[in-house]
């Protein structure tokens, strides 16, 4: 899969343009009202003769951006023309197929993905299936989409779109043990990879229900490690709280890759297949694991016994 990290903005000129005077940033009116003589720190490009424009650095998730294009011609008289102010958001998910499907009576493309002949990549085999609504517009809870995410996180790690498969997997296990399994002493954490040397962030680390409870930890101290360290970015863990959907089959809020307890506010939980829990309730000052096999058909049942022991504290 190839994957561009960046945004590029493109336009097509009139015809009688020459160059073009470029504005953009975060606020509406400023990049509406600049101007040469008040840049209002949003002009970003001015005489060009290219018409793109690539924003340096991240974009933040869920903040929306705007931009407008002036152009110019010196031998015509009506020249500057002011362009109108277009707007983008940054969204962080998309809907890749009806993926979520664990039952092997009909086709599953989660399982296909993890356990079938889907090829080298889980990343690329979603990434391959068609969208069934436009990014930004439906939830869906998605494996694929996750895998996606973590081929993107390896490729940055790594400094390449693809490459060796032994490489890649070699640079992302020492990335997870270097800043996160390490500082937060998840010495029995072992990660799964795919064939083509992409961390399976969607399903598969192996741990005991002690290393998962230090996980856990790591977000009850808003990302700050038992020794100290802080290893998440300040207010990271608040964001991950910020439900982007309801699910109605399980009954819990969905955020940043956590899911909420709405009958445990404040709550952040790890949801594995077939009843294994990871719940931080950061105000009781209790994290909450549950391993082993489960049947899924009793899982709401698990959750209001796990929900019973919380309330005891």
């Amino acid at each position: 899969m190839n994957q561009d990290m960046g945004v590029s903005i493109s336009w097509r000129p009139g015809d009688f343009a020459v160059s073009h005077d470029v504005y953009f940033g975060d606020n509406f009116n400023d990049v509406n009202e600049a101007s040469r003589t008040n840049p209002q720190d949003v002009l970003v490009g001015q005489n060009q003769e290219d018409t793109t424009y690539d924003p340096p650095g991240l974009l933040e998730f869920g903040q929306s951006y705007y931009w407008r294009i002036d152009e110019f011609n010196d031998t015509e008289p009506n020249s500057p023309w002011k362009g109108s102010t277009w707007s983008f958001t940054v969204i962080d998910h998309f809907i890749v197929d009806n993926f979520e499907d664990y039952t092997d009576d009909e086709v599953s493309h989660c399982i296909e993905m993890l356990y079938g002949e889907s090829g080298p990549s889980h990343a690329a085999y979603a990434a391959a299936l068609p969208l069934d609504h436009e990014p930004g517009t439906v939830y869906s809870y998605s494996s694929g989409t996750t895998n996606i995410v973590a081929r993107i996180v390896g490729d940055i790690v790594t400094g390449a779109v693809g490459g060796d498969p032994a490489e890649r997997r070699m640079a992302m296990e020492a990335f997870l043990r270097h800043r996160l399994f390490g500082p937060v002493g998840m010495e029995s954490a072992i990660p799964k990879f795919d064939d083509g040397g992409d961390f399976v962030g969607s399903s598969s680390v192996f741990a005991t229900a002690r290393d998962f409870a230090r996980f856990g930890e790591l977000y009850r101290h808003d990302g700050v490690t038992a020794g100290g360290e802080r290893i998440l970015p300040e207010g990271w863990v608040e964001h991950a709280a910020i439900a982007v959907s309801h699910d109605d089959e399980n009954g819990c809020d969905f955020g940043r890759h956590w899911w909420m307890w709405p009958k445990v506010p404040g709550s952040l939980a790890c949801h594995g297949h077939e009843g294994q829990y990871v719940v931080v309730v950061p105000d009781r000052e209790l994290v909450v694991v549950h391993l082993g096999k489960t049947d899924s058909s009793v899982a709401p049942q698990l959750r209001a016994r796990l929900r019973q022991m919380i309330d005891v504290f």
